[in-house]
């Protein structure tokens, strides 16, 4: 700074260093290249000593950046707005005017004041911004777990159930009855098998197509699930044969519930092809064949074999009648 200014001007300046020195916040007074040539204790205590490297010490940012920046203040005879990004990523925020009315300078000065009031605001605003963020990742991360879940339990449900139907597939109610046969006991002292095999199932098929087919599969199996308990398993063996556990129950407990199982089986399904044809009357009837167990020992094969055969001894007797 040019220091051959007058007498007059020298008073002027020491007066604005007292004034400097007694505001209340952090002041400097600068020149355009950054030096500082006042800066008062709040400043020191707050920034150290910035004779050296000027307002550049109190930012990482580009110095042509903050070149600019500080130029403002230079060009306000108001205070202007002045953000800087400290070198530990803190904001801080200046008001910075010109110092005017001052005779003989020959560099132009300018007062920079930390406004803490600004700066705790744009630290609250980074850490609302940041907590914003944070919310909007652990909402995407949870919205992602929900959707991981639900793509979980459509595995798992298409995994157990026959797709057409709904029903557990013919593994899965191998294992459900197994362990349902093992769980016989004083809390559930019987399990009543129901094996069901659809009569003449292939001329559906022929006759009005295998979409048709399917059409009767599906309203057997809306019967089926109906007719069931939360304690009862039920599924598709595969084809047009089905399969009851009904838990708790002996073969004379069940016996009303199957002849109504097959009465509505037997009711005509009303079909409208999708190719726009004429609707039709799909006709099924269904043998039933019914084993019942007590003994927890009792393997699930053996019950599938025997529930079998009681069903085709009442599909050849149905036949002969």
């Amino acid at each position: 700074m040019d220091t051959s200014f007058s007498h007059e001007t020298g008073l002027m300046l020491d007066g604005v260093r007292i004034a400097i020195e007694n505001m209340p916040k952090p002041t400097l007074v600068i020149d355009p290249d950054g030096r500082v040539h006042f800066s008062n204790r709040l400043a020191v205590k707050r920034f150290g000593d910035l004779s050296q490297d000027g307002v550049f010490a109190l930012t990482g940012l580009p110095r042509e950046l903050v070149e600019e920046r500080m130029e403002r203040a230079f060009r306000a005879s108001t205070p202007a707005f002045i953000g800087l990004e400290g070198t530990c990523g803190a904001k801080l925020t200046f008001f910075g005017w010109r110092l005017a009315g001052i005779p003989g300078l020959q560099t132009p000065l300018a007062i920079l004041q930390l406004d803490q009031s600004k700066s705790l605001a744009a630290k609250f605003l980074a850490a609302s911004q940041e907590v914003a963020a944070h919310r909007e990742r652990l909402a995407d991360s949870l919205e992602q777990q929900r959707k991981l879940r639900d793509e979980a339990r459509r595995l798992q449900r298409l995994s157990v159930t026959d797709r057409m139907t709904g029903l557990l597939n013919a593994i899965e109610f191998r294992i459900q009855a197994t362990a349902l046969i093992a769980q016989i006991g004083e809390a559930c002292p019987c399990v009543t098998f129901v094996y069901i095999d659809l009569d003449h199932f292939k001329q559906i098929n022929d006759r009005f197509g295998h979409l048709a087919g399917d059409a009767a599969i599906r309203s057997v199996a809306r019967v089926l699930k109906r007719a069931v308990r939360e304690t009862d398993i039920v599924g598709r063996m595969g084809g047009d044969e089905f399969m009851i556990a009904f838990a708790g129950a002996t073969s004379h407990d069940i016996c009303e519930r199957v002849e109504e199982i097959s009465d509505q089986i037997r009711e005509p399904l009303r079909w409208r092809p999708p190719d726009g044809g004429p609707p039709c009357l799909l006709a099924t009837s269904a043998s039933v064949g019914l084993h019942g167990i007590s003994d927890p020992n009792t393997g699930f094969d053996t019950v599938l074999r025997a529930a079998e055969a009681r069903m085709y001894d009442m599909k050849h007797i149905s036949r002969e009648v």
